[in-house]
């Protein structure tokens, strides 16, 4: 057997358990048989140029990574993300807002302080939390309906957008569990949200759209309240453009099509100064 197709095998083979795919998963992805992807790995077949660039693209990560390292001395196990990580990036991209006003509304304050409550139980590792989603909801409604107060307005967007691409993915209720509650290998982190997203198979696709038309009618109101509001206009249009990345659009569009609107629509609010989307653009940027 050829040298290169045995290096370039056994390279598939730690990327591919590195990323939790099994045989089956990843001839899927690449529309071949579950013998195919054997072959490749045990270097009995070479790959083509076009399957190893699918390859590179499906486990990001350069060609020259799969055909010419040496990954066999590579551990990958102890590289852990934990929740904390998750929502860090999470805290970036959909902002929790509170202010010493909005905490004179009762039902305001009784709704922030079991986000508060959420994501320290998340960060932390802790379960039994999921009975606090409803109360969340509820008080924030109460606050809006009651009182007005446009603060929760904001949280319950940052709800929506917040869970939105969870129920896209084929993510079980488990996993949710497993990336709330506990550290996770970086195989099934990238598994669950990063492959599942970016190779969103045609029935998730109907499911986005149907989402995201049902979500639409609840979250529209909220941004056009916050943007008739001076204090948090900029959050409006950040929402506005984010729905974009994230695929919570009904478009006749691609998501990478969708994608590339909303960077393109946060570049435009740069521009202007809007925080909320230099934040996010900054973040991405360094990370």
């Amino acid at each position: 057997m050829n040298e290169e197709n045995i290096r370039t095998g056994a390279n598939l083979k730690i990327l591919r358990t590195f990323y939790n795919d099994k045989q089956s998963d990843l001839a899927k992805a690449l529309h071949c048989s579950n013998s195919a992807i054997a072959n490749y790995e045990s270097g009995t077949r070479q790959i083509s140029s076009d399957v190893l660039q699918r390859i590179a693209n499906r486990y990001k990560c350069p060609v020259e990574l799969i055909t010419m390292a040496d990954l066999s001395d590579t551990d990958f196990s102890n590289l852990k993300i934990s929740w904390g990580d998750v929502a860090l990036i999470h805290n970036v991209m959909f902002p929790i807002i509170h202010t010493v006003e909005a905490m004179k509304d009762p039902y305001f304050a009784k709704g922030y302080s079991f986000v508060e409550k959420l994501m320290d139980a998340a960060m932390n590792g802790t379960a039994g939390m999921e009975h606090w989603v409803d109360i969340i909801i509820e008080s924030f409604s109460k606050s809006i309906e009651n009182l007005g107060t446009i603060e929760s307005a904001a949280n319950l967007l940052w709800f929506f957008f917040m869970s939105f691409p969870a129920m896209i993915c084929n993510i079980t209720e488990s996993d949710i569990d497993a990336m709330r509650f506990r550290k996770l290998s970086n195989s099934d982190f990238m598994q669950m949200i990063l492959l599942n997203n970016e190779n969103i198979n045609e029935e998730n696709e109907v499911k986005r759209r149907v989402l995201a038309s049902e979500l639409n009618t609840l979250i529209l109101p909220y941004i056009r309240s916050l943007e008739k509001s001076t204090e948090y206009s900029d959050l409006a249009y950040y929402y506005s453009a984010l729905r974009y990345i994230i695929g919570m659009v009904d478009t006749d569009y691609s998501q990478g099509v969708n994608n590339a609107i909303g960077i393109e629509m946060l570049l435009s609010l740069c521009v202007f100064g809007n925080k909320y989307a230099i934040k996010y653009l900054l973040f991405y940027q360094n990370k």
